[in-house]
């Protein structure tokens, strides 16, 4: 089974996202994403460096707004989603977007840096 395999890039100098599809450059100056393989609630793609807005369900009905950071980690050979409220937890992006409408990419660390400050909606 082979999948897509996409990159974007961050250009630090002139501080804009550029999507490339598949072809990779090797240049300094830029930060490289990649696309994670799944799309959000509003069909967006979802890339390494998005932050997603998650609703939580807890086994009493209530519900709660948090932020977090895709990012890929070696040791689950995964991407995951970190709380941006508390970076100790984490979860595989695939167990919060199950077909939900409850997550959605809302930015990226690079031109929605105003978000990392925000811990709660």
């Amino acid at each position: 089974m082979s999948r897509e395999i996409k990159f974007r890039a961050w250009n630090k100098d002139k501080g804009s996202m550029h999507y490339e599809g598949t072809r990779v450059l090797e240049v300094d100056g830029f930060n490289y994403m990649q696309w994670t393989g799944i799309k959000d609630s509003n069909n967006k793609d979802v890339w390494e460096g998005d932050i997603a807005e998650v609703v939580i369900l807890n086994e009493f009905g209530s519900q709660r707004v948090e932020l977090g950071k895709i990012e890929y980690q070696n040791e689950r050979a995964a991407f995951i989603l970190r709380s941006l409220s508390n970076p100790d937890l984490m979860t595989r992006i695939e167990s919060v977007n199950n077909g939900r409408p409850n997550f959605k990419v809302i930015g990226n660390i690079y031109e929605n840096t105003d978000l990392l400050k925000q811990t709660k909606c």
